[in-house]
């Protein structure tokens, strides 16, 4: 990997010397849409099938890749269980490595 190359997520994945050099494990900047808790089942559905769409979309997904960045459609649930993992893995990696806010 050259300098700050930036990958899209599945070019990333497939870089032994990333996977390597993390022990395994992935370091990348991620997005997610939350709202408020207590919205509505029915407004959180409707926000999911609309965001997915866009993320569908030939333009937008060209444009959101040229930035670097990978669209990964998920439902509401899929979307909660990715950020709760991710919390989870990198609160780990906090504490251990005995990071503060300074």
């Amino acid at each position: 990997m050259a300098g700050n190359e930036i990958l899209p997520y599945s070019a990333a994945r497939a870089r032994d010397s990333i996977r390597v050099s993390l022990g395994g494990d992935w370091a990348y900047i991620w997005d997610a849409l939350a709202g408020p808790k207590g919205m509505p089942p029915e407004t959180v559905a409707r926000l999911n099938r609309e965001v997915n769409a866009l993320l569908a979309d030939p333009a937008i997904r060209d444009r959101l890749l040229a930035l670097g960045a990978e669209p990964l459609p998920m439902s509401a649930e899929q979307s909660a269980a990715f950020v709760a993992a991710e919390t989870a893995k990198w609160s780990k990696v906090i504490r251990t490595a005995g990071m503060k806010i300074e």
